[in-house]
């Protein structure tokens, strides 16, 4: 097949699609026996063929006429009808069509002349989202993430800034890719932490997006099942205008919800305490109906940690001072936060004792193991970031039905639509509640959520079982009746009484190095600077960070709390005299609504 790519790229119909989307669109081409054969090829058979209903390029994909609910149709429109910027929350339930939403804002925006940006919380949701933004949208849909090549990213960047028509989807830095023409910045799970900027310059996607947008003169649409709390707030107080899509569409019901009280509930007897039996039939039922089903655990590897019986050392990382979790596959202690890796030793260093060594807990690799045990003939696959299963991989085996059981972290609650899955288990309902964030409930909520809308998208009705130890705590409560307003008034309340966002402002100064007289003498200075901050701002330490210890350096946290922005800059003006004058040894971040503490 000889065809010229220079060409074919400067082909009117294709005209700013990148070299390697127009070599990949070939290569599928030929495969599929749709051009070759030796040759000459005529370019115009080739665009014709790209951007057939069929072809790579093409905007129809499947084909399937969509007919929007009329809560889509009026969410639409009244994006359509904003003059220039306007910020707008789209508040849908798990499964409401908050994509078909984006997908008909964004067609329209094509239709003149103008451009998109779309952002989406996770690397692994952009192959997922531009496969369905290519079935739909006759033109270039450019992926942005760190994941990307030199090269690809060098691509990605000039066919941004063409000035054609282009949609970008990726993660939160595609928020900076040149697109001349905006005409529209969809943020998808806006509530999402993975929009915050941890290191470097800290900023957050969503505010970010926000931002643009009124410097582009263009709506911004926020999409969530669970909005932030400041959301809510920012719509309450008239700065967002609130869209709702309380339900699924007609025939799609949300899944029913089952709470498990773990205090009294019988278990698996010999080894799997975290298993129910409720939870067990209900998966043995799917397993007998060919249906699909998803376990939540957000603990990764085989083990919290590994315990000697003996003597009852719990074996920790030396340069963190945190248990060290046990990946069975690798055979490693293996640190999460520093990536240190280490055999178990045969022996105990305290007590000499040979192989009385003990796990402490579980995750995902322990659970896996324990369903193989339980169900030796379903296929069940493991997804965390030590699993080898990729999103796209994944999507396919779903869709495919070469899976019976998923388990993972929290990479399964998010943007997955599996129409086979009909339930969702949560193992340990409770386990982020007592972190020390005044948004650990929200956090909580938030996952429980996401996972729990993961069933029963399609025509078989979904079941989603909680098991905890907490069944009447309020965040249960909410969850257990997707009663997203219920958890908002509660928690706001609590907010409210004792200022904190989104009923005042924060900022975390963060100060971290290696032991010794120069971190004692930065820490001293700025609990001298701390003891002069002045109402109406409230200073709070420096004391040690919850996770004292990381990668060898100390940490230390100083929180302040405003109730107006003002007051805090002028505060932080004082205090960051400090960072100033640290020695290199020493780190200092200044980090303004932070999404952590930890």
């Amino acid at each position: 097949m000889a065809v010229d790519l220079a060409a074919l790229a400067g082909h009117e119909a294709l005209a700013g699609v990148a070299p390697a989307r127009l070599r990949r669109a070939l290569s599928a081409l030929v495969e599929a026996g749709a051009v070759g054969g030796g040759g000459a090829v005529d370019l115009e058979a080739v665009a014709e063929e790209m951007l057939s209903p069929e072809g790579p390029l093409s905007s129809a994909g499947e084909g399937r006429a969509v007919t929007l609910t009329q809560e889509q149709r009026d969410a639409v429109g009244r994006v359509r009808a904003a003059q220039g910027y306007e910020a707008f929350l789209l508040h849908g339930v798990t499964g409401s069509g908050k994509t078909e939403v984006y997908l008909e804002l964004i067609a329209e925006v094509l239709a003149r002349g103008q451009s998109a940006l779309v952002l989406v919380p996770e690397i692994g949701l952009t192959p997922q989202t531009i496969r369905r933004f290519k079935e739909r949208l006759r033109a270039p849909v450019v992926a942005w993430h760190s994941a990307l090549t030199g090269r690809e990213r060098l691509e990605a960047w000039c066919a941004a800034g063409a000035g054609e028509p282009a949609v970008v989807v990726g993660a939160r830095s595609a928020l900076f890719t040149p697109l001349p023409r905006l005409g529209l910045i969809v943020v998808d799970e806006a509530h999402d932490s993975s929009y915050k900027q941890g290191e470097g310059v800290r900023y957050h996607g969503s505010d970010m997006a926000v931002l643009r947008a009124q410097l582009e003169g263009c709506p911004v649409v926020l999409g969530s099942a669970t909005p932030s709390l400041e959301s809510v707030h920012n719509a309450h107080q008239g700065k967002f205008t609130l869209l709702q899509l309380r339900a699924r569409p007609v025939g799609v019901a949300l899944p029913a919800v089952r709470v498990v009280d773990m205090r009294t509930a019988r278990t698996l007897e010999r080894g799997a305490p975290n298993f129910s039996l409720t939870l067990l039939e209900a998966l043995r039922a799917r397993l007998a109906r060919g249906e699909q089903s998803i376990l939540f655990l957000n603990r990764r590897g085989f083990s919290q940690s590994v315990r000697c019986v003996s003597c009852g050392l719990i074996f920790k990382c030396p340069a963190c001072l945190l248990p060290l979790p046990w990946h069975q596959r690798t055979q490693r202690l293996e640190c999460h936060h520093c990536d240190l890796r280490a055999p178990l030793p045969h022996a105990c260093p305290d007590c000499g004792r040979d192989d009385s060594f003990a796990p402490i807990g579980r995750g995902t690799e322990r659970v896996e193991a324990q369903l193989k045990e339980a169900f030796p003939n379903a296929r069940v696959e493991r997804l965390d970031r030590d699993s080898d299963l990729s999103p796209l991989d994944l999507e396919r085996r779903m869709r495919a039905g070469d899976v019976d059981i998923l388990v993972g972290t929290q990479m399964v609650t998010k943007g997955h639509d599996f129409p086979r899955v009909t339930l969702v288990g949560v193992l340990d309902a409770d386990g982020g509640l007592d972190l020390p964030d005044f948004r650990a409930a929200e956090r909580s909520y938030q996952l429980l959520s996401q996972v729990a809308g993961r069933a029963g998208r399609a025509d078989l009705p979904g079941e989603v079982l909680i098991q905890t130890h907490r069944p009447q705590d309020e965040l249960i409560l909410a969850a257990a009746t997707h009663d997203f307003g219920r958890f908002c008034a509660h928690e706001l309340r609590l907010r409210q009484l004792v200022g904190y966002p989104p009923f005042g402002h924060m900022c975390a100064l963060r100060l971290e190095g290696p032991p010794g007289p120069e971190l004692d003498a930065a820490l001293a200075a700025l609990a001298a600077h701390a003891q002069r901050v002045a109402p109406p701002v409230i200073a709070r330490g420096p004391s040690p960070a919850p996770i004292e210890q990381l990668r060898g350096r100390r940490r230390f946290l100083l929180l302040l709390r405003a109730p107006r922005r003002d007051a805090l800059h002028a505060a932080l003006r004082d205090l960051c005299a400090v960072g100033g004058a640290l020695p290199d040894a020493l780190s200092w971040a200044v980090d303004v609504d932070p999404a952590s503490f930890l």
